[in-house]
């Protein structure tokens, strides 16, 4: 059995960017816990980022894009997803100018993550 040991940031959207330990044994993370050695947060971790292990490995979660045909979600691969994407975004480039392409800002509470799509955008 491999255990070991890694300090990470919580990925939620909030202004605190929790510290984390994350316990790997065997490639798996089995347990999160506050990083008590970092100095603002101090060990806290808030009740949603402490599921982040449940999240991760839930059966119900999405890993691959979907697409809606004929009225059910089916898995495509990434290539197909962007290359659809792309698709849409040129029709209406071209039917319409590139003012026909809004981007929308805004979403979670406004911490680091938020500035992501500005690096694109």
């Amino acid at each position: 059995m491999s255990k070991k040991y890694r300090l990470c940031a919580c990925p939620l959207d909030c202004f605190d960017l929790c510290s984390m330990r994350a316990e790997i044994i065997d490639g798996k993370v089995t347990k999160l816990e506050g990083n008590k050695d970092h100095p603002i947060t101090q060990g806290f971790i808030c009740e949603k980022g402490g599921k982040h292990i449940e999240r991760m490995y839930s059966t119900l979660r999405i890993k691959q894009p979907m697409k809606k045909v004929n009225g059910e979600f089916v898995e495509i691969s990434w290539d197909e997803a962007l290359d659809t994407i792309t698709s849409k975004l040129k029709h209406y480039i071209d039917k319409d100018g590139t003012l026909s392409i809004a981007q929308y800002n805004d979403g979670g509470a406004g911490g680091m993550l938020k500035e992501v799509e500005n690096l694109f955008f």
